[in-house]
Formats: C-alpha cells, sequence, structure tokens
C-alpha cells in the first residue's frame, strides 16, 4: 500500500466507518500515551483502508463475534489478516474427500 498523507484522502468511507471515528481511531492508536505499541502513522493509515475495504469490515465484524475462520474463493482479500483462518472451499473439499 501506498503512504497517504492524510486521513481526508481515505475514499471511500462506507457509511457506518464516520470520518471523525476513522480519525479518532488513527488518533488512538498512533499515540504513546494511550496504547503501549503505538503503530507508525504508515501502518496506521493501512489499518484504516483495510477497514474501509469490504473484506476488512467483514473480518471486523466476525473478531467482534469470535469467529476465526472464513471459507472463500477470495483468500488473498484476506491475507492481511493473520489472526484468520482462511479456507479455499475446494481445498476443504478435497481435504474431506480424502480423509
Amino acid at each position: 500500500m501506498t503512504q497517504m498523507s492524510s486521513l481526508t484522502r481515505l475514499t471511500p468511507i462506507h457509511p457506518i466507518m464516520r470520518p471523525r471515528v476513522l480519525c479518532e481511531l488513527y488518533s488512538v492508536i498512533t499515540n504513546p500515551r494511550r496504547v503501549a505499541e503505538p503503530c507508525s502513522p504508515t501502518v496506521a493509515l493501512q489499518i484504516i483502508s483495510a477497514l474501509l475495504a469490504l473484506p476488512g469490515i467483514l473480518v471486523a465484524t466476525m473478531f467482534a463475534n469470535n469467529i476465526k475462520r472464513i471459507y472463500t474463493f477470495n483468500v488473498a482479500d484476506f491475507a492481511m489478516f493473520p489472526e484468520l483462518s482462511v479456507v479455499l472451499p475446494a481445498a476443504q473439499l478435497e481435504q474431506e474427500q480424502g480423509s
């Protein structure tokens, strides 16, 4: 991802992700007085960009509901979330048929 100079350049903003919320998120995760291990501005913008993308919103919802596995044909879209187990349905089917 390319580095962005400000949050205002992040588009499009999903209706549930208000600009003020994104600014507050950026402020918190980059502030060493508020978190033990603050993110660099570049990493913070990458996190926010991921949240704005559909997979990011889906993963945020999954984590909020303690769901850690997704079956999808879009494996590459979820590669940036190492905490998530991403399963290609065809690979799962082959594994089940092979056992």
